[in-house]
């Protein structure tokens, strides 16, 4: 491909340059007036003033074994992308975008190689892991901006994703007597110290990336092993393309799968049985749309639920489904429920992610469920949720709200029922 037209190019060395020009950061990390823009060639726009339409950031991890996985991405620029692909995207791209907007308005717009670009995002890791920065390029013009703004190593604690299990907990895959409509695979382990009895159930529903991306089940192992959690059992439940969208969606036969014949088939299997206040279901993206959905409807043998970014409004024609079923729902209450969002899930019409969480706490609140609701400093990515998961589970297994997910603010304060 042929180097795209652009109104400037800067060279590497003066890009660099520029980075030694940015303002002193305040001990927050936190950088105010600058946008920083990164696109591949293949989201191309006609105009260059499109740039400045588009959200990015960039976010850098403290360890990575190639300087591309230094490189984070989130915002419109990427749309719902997983990570997992950012390293071909990389590898493929022959010129990427590098836009900066200077706090005066001035602007300086790059284009950069692959291999350019991973220099550049090597000084980047120097220079933010010497001084903390974070860079953030939320737009303050239609989003509020953020009243903390903190940098990954600001944030102590048990909550680090750093701190992972050296070993990886084994899940098996068992034999159900009735298949699931997407044709899914259970597996189940058990994450325990010193061969003691598990004494919380925990469901992964979709849960295949969440154990690859999120590394959920090391993390969990590493709780146990430090004594932070009880023992537990540990269930996935396989993702199997779209065919899962047959079974749920206001349905009524998953849930009661889940609820009548996958956890009596455990029990049966292990000879262990889990109250339904140890029993906890967990979700990404639609995924958690679809845990909430067997929490809210079985909450007789599921009483908690965490919801990592769920798209309430499930679809655009009934994109309130759940904020609706919530608010006239006269049943039993979910036990605990914990649900986050990400400050830049925002621009889908009629109602965005961000904007049917926001909407959805106010129901919760209003309807005195017992839950805990944050906004993270990040958007649609495992990453985000994989920092936000220890706090979750730490608040639905101990009620502990001091360890809490990736550093935002609470959306919404939980209200007791």
């Amino acid at each position: 491909m042929s180097e795209p037209k652009i109104l400037h190019k800067g060279t590497l060395d003066s890009l660099l340059k520029e980075l030694e020009r940015l303002p002193t950061i305040d001990k927050k990390g936190y950088i105010e007036d600058w946008l920083i823009h990164f696109s591949p060639n293949n989201l191309l726009f006609e105009e260059i003033d499109e740039l400045d339409k588009v959200k990015g950031t960039i976010f850098v991890k403290e360890k990575a074994s190639e300087p591309w996985e230094n490189l984070y991405l989130v915002g419109d620029s990427f749309g719902w992308d997983n990570p997992r692909n950012l390293f071909e995207k990389i590898k493929n791209t022959n010129w990427w975008y590098i836009s900066f907007i200077r706090p005066k308005g001035s602007k300086l717009h790059y284009v950069l190689s692959p291999n350019e670009l991973g220099t550049l995002i090597t000084q980047l890791d120097r220079k933010v892991r010497r001084k903390n920065w974070f860079f953030d390029t939320r737009n303050k013009q239609n989003i509020e901006t953020p009243e903390r703004v903190h940098s990954v190593a600001q944030f102590p604690g048990f909550c680090e994703t750093t701190q992972l299990s050296n070993s990886e907990p084994k899940l098996q895959a068992i034999r159900l007597p009735k298949k699931l409509e997407g044709n899914r695979t259970v597996k189940i382990g058990i994450i325990t110290k010193h061969d003691e009895k598990p004494k919380k159930l925990v469901l992964l529903h979709d849960g295949d990336d969440m154990i690859r991306y999120m590394n959920v089940t090391k993390q969990l192992q590493y709780g146990v092993d430090n004594d932070v959690w009880d023992p537990m059992m540990v269930v996935n439940l396989s993702i199997v393309t779209e065919e899962r969208l047959k079974e749920y969606g206001g349905k009524e036969g998953y849930p009661d799968f889940i609820a009548d014949t996958l956890i009596p088939t455990i029990q049966e299997l292990t000879s262990l049985s889990f109250n339904p206040a140890d029993t906890t279901i967990v979700g990404t993206s639609i995924g958690a749309w679809g845990a909430f959905d067997v929490a809210f409807k079985r909450n007789d043998v599921i009483k908690n639920v965490i919801c990592h970014s769920s798209p309430w409004w499930w679809s655009d024609e009934n994109h309130r489904y759940y904020i609706n079923q919530v608010e006239s729902s006269k049943k039993e209450k979910i036990g605990k429920i914990y649900l986050d969002c990400g400050y830049f899930e925002t621009g889908r019409k009629p109602l965005s992610t961000y904007d049917s969480n926001k909407e959805f706490t106010t129901v919760l609140k209003k309807k005195r469920y017992k839950f805990m609701s944050r906004e993270l400093l990040m958007g649609h990515r495992y990453q985000s949720w994989a920092w936000a998961f220890p706090g979750a589970i730490n608040y639905i297994f101990k009620d502990d709200k001091e360890c809490g997910p990736l550093p935002g603010r609470e959306m919404q304060s939980e209200e007791e029922s």
